[in-house]
């Protein structure tokens, strides 16, 4: 019976620990795309200076995390993620519209699949 009670322990621990990854790299993500929203605004303004700013904020709440993002992230993710981040902030310094936007889509789009790994589902625990 105690083996029983370690066992569903465990479990019980294990599923927690999930949920509280979950809401860090959620609330994480949320962060960043409020600043990736006024960054984007204010490149739709022609205001390179405050999307730049913005973006540099971004980043900054991305590397508070460095440390445990490296314990719980796929680190292919993590590199892809800084080689946006890096790329984004080229194209607003030189104020690049064109390929700004497409860039900012795809690091939306690369930090919402962050979120969705992290969650708890049968898809991801299988």
């Amino acid at each position: 019976m105690k083996p029983l009670f370690i066992s569903c322990a465990i479990l019980i621990s294990l599923f927690t620990l999930g949920i509280i990854n979950y809401a860090a790299i959620s609330e994480l993500s949320d962060n960043i795309s409020e600043e990736l929203t006024l960054s984007e605004t204010a490149a739709k303004a022609e205001n390179w200076d405050e999307a730049s700013a913005a973006l540099m904020r971004a980043n900054k709440v991305w590397n508070a995390y460095d440390t445990y993002l490296h314990i719980m992230i796929n680190h292919n993710d993590l590199d892809e993620t800084e080689v946006l981040f890096s790329s984004l902030l080229q194209h607003t310094l030189q104020h690049e519209s064109l390929h700004y936007y497409p860039e900012m889509a795809q690091l939306r789009t690369h930090l919402e699949q962050l979120k969705a790994t992290q969650q708890l589902s049968i898809h991801n625990i299988l």
